[in-house]
């Protein structure tokens, strides 16, 4: 499950990413989907879906904005999607 939502996460960013503000590396997608919306794509449960966004901030990897998502390291985030991958 947490694979599915990562790369979905990893997809959006490369798809509709763009640069955040000067002085910051990462990429921020705007207008970022619902947690319902990201759910009924990946098909893993909402509740989940808030549960592995958590993990990702906790990490570090990732700032929820109020319309937004800041991936503050893109190469860390595909590590873990390859390593999901694997296991």
């Amino acid at each position: 499950a947490k694979f599915k939502v990562y790369s979905f996460l990893l997809h959006l960013a490369y798809r509709y990413g763009t640069p955040p503000p000067a002085g910051r590396s990462g990429v921020i997608i705007e207008n970022i989907l619902s947690r319902r919306d990201i759910s009924s794509i990946t098909g893993v449960h909402r509740t989940n879906i808030i549960k592995f966004l958590a993990d990702l901030e906790k990490l570090e990897l990732i700032e929820r904005l109020p319309s937004a998502i800041y991936i503050k390291d893109l190469p860390a985030l595909e590590q873990l999607v390859r390593s999901l991958d694997i296991a």
